[in-house]
């Protein structure tokens, strides 16, 4: 079929004009012809009617025994339940472990090295004492104080003298006087007996 085949019912019957309006339609023969009804074969059943009554809904999923969520049914479902369970359990196991590791180490911070420097807030005053060799007793007046190096709150009155001595078994006692009630930082270098 071509453009021009008059017979043709999509083939154009008119133009656009200059102006922007359709000329020269003349209609189709479809055009033309008057609707019909359709045909349809005699029925050979009644139509169908909607009964509403005695309607019975679907039956809904399984829930869980609690009535939360449907229960999973396939396969890849439970491994994936059995691996979450897995993965909660050795979290659990690993901060069980940690905290018991943590719990068995000893809470006592190290003592400072000789070289480090210890500042305090003016408004607690302490003392240091370390030791050449370390692990000597320390001592203001007969009182044990603890061995070094030893840390502690320099609360004796403020600017009065005090004896610190330390002594270690093998060694000459060493003695020296610190200022009660400021920070203070003191070496003992113990000689052999």
């Amino acid at each position: 079929m071509s453009i021009d085949d008059p017979y043709d019912p999509f083939a154009p019957t008119g133009s656009l004009s200059s102006d922007g309006r359709l000329e020269g339609l003349t209609p189709t023969q479809d055009d033309c012809r008057v609707p019909q009804p359709p045909r349809f074969a005699p029925a050979e059943h009644p139509p169908l009617e909607l009964n509403t009554r005695g309607y019975q809904p679907p039956e809904p999923p399984a829930t869980a025994p609690d009535g939360d969520e449907p229960q999973p049914h396939s396969a890849q479902s439970q491994q994936r339940q059995w691996l979450a369970i897995a993965a909660a359990l050795m979290v659990i196991l690993g901060a069980g472990v940690a905290f018991f590791a943590l719990k068995a180490t000893p809470s006592a911070s190290p003592a400072p090295a000789a070289s480090e420097k210890i500042e305090f807030a003016d408004s607690v005053a302490a003392f240091t004492v370390q030791s050449e060799p370390p692990g000597a007793a320390v001592f203001i007046g007969d009182e044990v104080l603890g061995t070094t190096p030893y840390l502690g709150t320099n609360d004796f009155a403020r600017d009065k003298p005090v004896t610190v001595r330390v002594e270690l078994k093998g060694y000459a006692t060493w003695t020296a006087t610190m200022t009660g009630g400021r920070n203070m930082r003191l070496l003992a270098n113990l000689k052999h007996r």
